[in-house]
């Protein structure tokens, strides 16, 4: 998850942080939230009946984007 995510960005309201997302599943969304003082944390851990819709939300506000090392 930390190697590899879906997605990555930032809170809005913790502008000193990093947000890691991977779904799992369409069902399962997992959020790590890296802060400079207080290290790595799961931030949430969402079972949705609408996973695909959360991501699209946070695309489209842009407080997240697709993730890739090589991109």
């Amino acid at each position: 998850m930390i190697s590899n995510p879906d997605y990555a960005g930032q809170n809005p309201r913790e502008p000193n942080s990093v947000e890691l997302y991977k779904m799992v599943d369409e069902y399962v969304l997992i959020a790590i939230k890296l802060n400079p003082r207080t290290g790595l944390f799961l931030g949430s851990f969402f079972k949705l009946d609408n996973g695909p819709q959360k991501i699209r939300k946070r695309l489209r506000s842009k407080r997240i984007y697709e993730f890739s090392f090589f991109t």
